[in-house]
């Protein structure tokens, strides 16, 4: 058997999967008008360019119809539509949309009694999406990391005639994430030795602690930091040493 401890930069991407309401923006400065709209009827409808990651506030003003919003084209992903509690400054109804992709949606008022008169706006608040952001980046969350690559040639057994040549090398491992800047991952890897007649499998254990994040690839959080592994391994099959 044998055993490995080492420490190492690591560079992460992440894409959240669920999201969940925060508290709304108190004020209004950074809100920008999307659009604005008047209603006459059910079959009425606006089509809007939403952006996933965006965080939108939807004024209905006279109907207490729920507001829906689907996107466009297929795959005809629902935006997250939650109403808040109680009304604007107008008495209008207020919703605050989630688009799951970046999209035109069709937004529709399911149940409109025909001839009514409704006014639709839609903002969207940069801030509020920056704080709804931060405030996922900071839940824990649960995912599966899988790598695959070459090595470089090294010798495990310091008595043997052979000299081991460079191969390749597999690993995957559950990653648990506390949101804090702190992780930690419990996997397996397998790495083949060229001219051996064997091959070493691994379990090891991982500590990684986020040294900066930011947003540069579209909407996923990218992480650098420093890992610590333990490791232990063993030959796949056993052989006679020259």
């Amino acid at each position: 058997m044998r055993n490995a401890c080492v420490a190492l930069l690591f560079l992460g991407f992440q894409s959240a999967a669920a999201q969940t309401s925060v508290a709304p923006d108190t004020t209004r400065a950074a809100e920008l008008l999307v659009v604005e709209q008047d209603w006459r009827g059910p079959e009425d409808s606006v089509v809007v360019r939403l952006r996933k990651g965006g965080v939108y506030r939807a004024e209905v003003l006279g109907t207490s119809a729920p507001l829906t919003a689907v996107a466009q084209d297929p795959p005809r992903y629902p935006a997250f539509v939650y109403q808040r509690d109680g009304a604007g400054a107008d008495g209008s109804l207020v919703f605050e949309l989630h688009p799951a992709r970046s999209a035109l949606h069709v937004l529709k008022l399911a149940g409109m009694t025909p001839g009514s008169e409704v006014v639709l706006r839609v903002y969207s608040n940069e801030l509020e999406a920056q704080r709804f952001a931060q405030e996922k980046d900071r839940k824990w969350g649960i995912g599966l990391a899988l790598a695959a690559g070459f090595h470089s040639s090294y010798r495990l057994e310091p008595v043997s005639g052979i000299d081991p040549a460079g191969g390749s090398a597999m690993e995957g491992c559950l990653v648990l994430d506390s949101g804090r800047g702190v992780s930690g991952c419990l996997g397996g890897g397998y790495e083949s030795l060229p001219g051996m007649d064997y091959g070493i499998e691994w379990a090891f254990a991982e500590a990684r602690v986020q040294l900066l994040s930011g947003r540069l690839i579209g909407d996923r959080l990218s992480q650098a930091g420093i890992l610590f592994r333990a490791a232990q391994g063993g030959a796949t099959r056993s052989r006679n040493i020259d």
